[in-house]
């Protein structure tokens, strides 16, 4: 059975609008009306976990399945790698600088991670990197509505 890339691209973008939507934080920033003190902190901790999220494609490739047998192998360990390599050769970070400077944070590297944010950071690598856990799993787990590190059921 083939999966219309269309309708889970449709689902999944649906399923973030929700979640989006039931957010107090996003939808005060869509209405204009989040603090900026906080807008900088919230942005400022996404800075610093999207600076580790790297780590977590290098895991989904070393533990993707050898391509012949995997169940699209080829076309799956393909895209990791060109995502990989887009987040290390990409100008995301000058990007990212700009638009904290947008929101007056000059200097990132004085940006503290809350305890929480390392955590979610590190969670990736400490439930995925394990022998029992599959690349499948590594790739699904940013999709699940749970922590990582929890099973569902």
């Amino acid at each position: 059975m083939q999966t219309n890339s269309r309708v889970v691209s449709e689902s999944l973008e649906s399923y973030a609008a929700g979640l989006l939507a039931e957010s107090a934080f996003f939808s005060a920033l869509s209405a204009g009306e989040a603090d900026p003190g906080h807008v900088r902190d919230v942005f400022g901790q996404y800075y610093l976990w999207r600076n580790r999220f790297h780590r977590w494609f290098g895991i989904c490739v070393a533990k993707s399945a050898p391509v012949d047998e995997a169940r699209c192998g080829p076309r799956v360990l393909t895209e990791l790698i060109a995502c990989l390599r887009h987040e290390i050769n990409g100008d995301h970070h000058r990007l990212a600088l700009s638009f904290l400077a947008a929101l007056g944070i000059e200097d990132p590297a004085r940006i503290e991670a809350l305890p929480v944010t390392d955590s979610y950071a590190e969670s990736f690598l400490h439930c995925y990197s394990h022998g029992d856990r599959s690349g499948d799993e590594a790739l699904a787990a940013p999709s699940v509505p749970s922590a990582p590190g929890t099973r569902a059921g």
